[in-house]
């Protein structure tokens, strides 16, 4: 493991939010309790979008590598505003749920090859990055 001196900002972001006590994470409203819900949503808005969603089931999670991010979300172009099609990568979790080591190790990843993870926590917040 890299010496603290050597994280990136990225890197010691994760690992606070990892490390800090759940009532010091903002928290929306509307945090889901049960994440799997919250995976059936997310995948159902990706299909009446007509969006390619990628990410394992959560029951084979043995199957996955370490630390994979829950989905890898390829959107379209935006035809309003001729913004170019964007890749998100998403975290889902539910209200008090925390990053692991290995997925924070991955965003850190993603984050060095221009990249971000995006944590959600409910709907609103997979619906605010998508517009």
């Amino acid at each position: 493991m890299k010496r603290f001196s050597e994280w990136t900002a990225a890197a010691v972001a994760l690992h606070n939010q990892r490390v800090s006590k759940p009532n010091q994470i903002p928290i929306p409203d509307d945090a889901v309790e049960d994440e799997s819900e919250l995976h059936a949503d997310i995948r159902a808005e990706c299909r009446r979008r007509g969006w390619m969603c990628f990410g394992g089931d959560m029951s084979h999670r043995t199957r996955r590598n370490l630390g994979e991010c829950d989905f890898c979300v390829v959107t379209d172009l935006d035809q309003e505003d001729f913004i170019p099609g964007r890749v998100l990568w998403i975290e889902a979790k539910t209200r008090i749920g925390k990053l692991s080591p290995g997925q924070v190790a991955n965003a850190a990843g993603l984050w060095r090859l221009g990249h971000t993870v995006h944590i959600v926590r409910s709907m609103s917040d997979f619906l605010a990055l998508t517009k």
